[in-house]
């Protein structure tokens, strides 16, 4: 039952944490790169749940998260978790994304948060959580830190614009060195402050990537000039240069997320710095 459009929200999704203490060519690699030793710890990743509810029990799906599941959450030592939700722009409805961290792959190897809070409730707790759910998908995405700024702000933005691209096959190298060299100076030039990439590790094509970015408001969405790379090159030159970058994906789609309070709790820790 899940469409090709729920799959693409959930990588987008991973996303969705666009405060998240979030390289190049396939993540495997670059995960075993990273976590090599003297080379520091892997880059930040983050597990990320899009889920879709029967609309007659969303209602029930929230209370059960917000009374039950937060607290076991907690309880487990799961430092955060922000769900965000499809909005009016598009999207599935009665669409949800959770997106926790992982801060090892042997965390999996563990009893879920959910057993190690509430032991033989565990059961119960998922019996009363499934007849809500139509569909559930988990990836696995890792930051693209030489792509990407962060300024990790303890304040979650209200709305996520989230870009979805599928990338040649062999186009991974390119795509971050475009970013990094030529979009990274542009947007700090004119004060972007968050812009992150992401690749998908596990669940979804290693071909994807995810940008995630924040948006105060739907009117910011309003305004023209062509974005920040336009502000800060001019209409000519940033056409060309997302040209060249658009010619290393075979598509490309835009999600806007909203940030569900009342779901979520926690912020993420600053990003740790390792040499890459």
């Amino acid at each position: 039952m899940k469409t090709r459009r729920t799959r693409r929200l959930s990588s987008a999704a991973a996303v969705a944490a666009v405060a998240i203490a979030w390289t190049v060519g396939g993540p495997a690699r670059a995960e075993q790169a990273a976590g090599a030793a003297g080379q520091g710890p892997p880059p930040p990743r983050v597990s990320v749940t899009t889920t879709q509810l029967k609309p007659e029990m969303a209602a029930t799906w929230r209370d059960l998260i917000r009374t039950e599941g937060i607290p076991a959450f907690k309880k487990a030592g799961i430092p955060w978790r922000w769900v965000f939700a499809t909005g009016p722009l598009g999207g599935q409805g009665f669409t949800y994304v959770t997106v926790t961290p992982i801060a090892k792959y042997a965390q999996f190897d563990e009893p879920s948060p959910i057993q190690r809070a509430l032991g033989e409730g565990a059961a119960k707790y998922q019996a009363k959580l499934q007849p809500t759910i139509v569909s559930t998908h988990t990836i696995v995405q890792t930051l693209i830190q030489n792509a990407s700024i962060q300024s990790v702000s303890s304040t979650p933005a209200p709305l996520v614009r989230v870009t979805t691209m599928q990338l040649l096959p062999g186009k991974g190298q390119e795509f971050a060195a475009i970013t990094a060299s030529e979009f990274l100076p542009a947007f700090k030039k004119v004060g972007v402050t968050d812009y992150l990439v992401f690749a998908t590790s596990f669940g979804g094509s290693t071909l994807q990537r995810t940008i995630v970015t924040p948006v105060s408001k739907y009117a910011e969405l309003d305004a023209g000039g062509g974005g920040p790379l336009a502000r800060a090159l001019g209409q000519e030159a940033a056409l060309k240069i997302n040209q060249r970058r658009g010619a290393l994906t075979s598509d490309t789609q835009v999600t806007i997320l909203r940030y569900i309070p009342e779901l979520s709790y926690g912020v993420p820790a600053p990003p740790k710095t390792s040499s890459q």
